[in-house]
């Protein structure tokens, strides 16, 4: 193996190669690797990213297991954070055409994830890498890198989670998670997903303490210092578009988009996650997103901005009507992708 690229509490990340090519290969630390709990989660958490295919999310190549060592064999992805662009590269406020950029991609991998019936649970900044080899321009291409807490549907084989047990990290964890639910669902990752939207249009978070005990964390969870409006911090936003984020991060699972291929489709960014996939990868993308599009059936909440009911209605019946006109067009472009791939 090649040099230290990267180490956290529980792992470090080396380069290497495999098959002449270069990966990352990350190893649990000995310590860790010896508790039955977390080699089964960590070995169980490998097996799902490996059924998992999308340019937008790290792909596991080959699963060590040795005496003494235990880690995965991993795409190499040579750029930073999503945490550090924002917190560096792009502090502040940042424009609608460069969140799409960032977010579009990312939106369209967790839509797969949800596909294959499986809930992330901590998407966040700091678990998506930036591409930037093969001369991706930037920022580059997200890339989701950590599934450690990736949750099945009931009776699957991953370790189940107890309930009164919080996992995630606030601010991105939905209310659900805050409360220790033993069961979330893809809801729960469009609230995470909203709550970077947030971020990334605002140019900060919501709050600036992560103490669970604090009143500004436990006044977004429980209602009593709700997230603000996002027009209210970021005006250049498009109304239509802060509303389906506001939406996104409602205390109710069943006031937010289904999940991530409803969120995209009504954000109007499927064209956007479309256009950064290979040729090949279009019929697995439409397959995935466009079930999703129809499902966004489901009305918006009323917007928290002091709109009027009648203007909730006409935004709720908009968003309708935009998300079936876009269904429509996936639907032609999905044919015009098979006829050129001659399926």
């Amino acid at each position: 193996m090649g040099p230290l690229i990267g180490e956290g509490g529980m792992a470090r990340v080396m380069r290497g190669s495999l098959n002449g090519s270069p990966v990352a290969v990350k190893l649990l630390s000995s310590q860790f690797a010896a508790r039955p709990s977390v080699r089964r989660r960590f070995l169980l958490s490998a097996s799902v990213m490996s059924r998992l295919d999308h340019p937008s999310i790290v792909q596991v190549h080959q699963v060590i297991v040795q005496p003494g060592h235990l880690g995965v064999v991993l795409d190499l992805v040579l750029g930073p954070s999503l945490e550090t662009v924002l917190r560096q590269e792009r502090p502040g406020p940042v424009e609608v055409h460069v969140a799409e950029r960032l977010m579009a991609p990312m939106i369209s991998a967790v839509a797969h994830i949800h596909s294959k019936k499986l809930v992330h649970r901590d998407l966040k900044p700091e678990n998506v890498l930036m591409s930037r080899g093969n001369g991706e321009p930037w920022p580059g291409r997200p890339r989701i890198i950590d599934f450690d807490l990736v949750q099945a549907p009931e009776g699957s084989t991953l370790v189940p989670t107890k309930a009164g047990m919080r996992m995630g990290t606030i601010p991105y964890m939905a209310p659900e998670q805050f409360g220790g639910a033993a069961t979330v669902m893809p809801a729960t990752d469009v609230y995470a997903l909203c709550m970077m939207l947030w971020q990334v249009f605002a140019g900060r978070l919501p709050i600036r303490t992560f103490d669970p005990r604090s009143a500004e964390v436990t006044g977004i969870y429980n209602g009593s210092r709700p997230v603000p409006p996002l027009l209210s911090v970021a005006p250049h936003v498009p109304r239509a578009l802060a509303r389906v984020i506001d939406a996104g991060l409602s205390l109710d699972p069943d006031g937010r988009p289904l999940d991530a291929g409803v969120l995209l489709g009504l954000l109007g960014w499927v064209e956007a996650a479309q256009s950064t996939l290979a040729p090949t990868s279009q019929k697995t993308f439409v397959a995935t997103v466009l079930p999703g599009v129809f499902e966004a059936r489901r009305a918006l909440p009323a917007p928290n901005d002091g709109s009027s009911d009648s203007q909730a209605l006409r935004i709720r019946q908009t968003a309708r009507t935009c998300t079936v006109l876009g269904g429509l067009l996936l639907a032609i472009g999905a044919l015009l992708v098979f006829i050129g791939l001659g399926i």
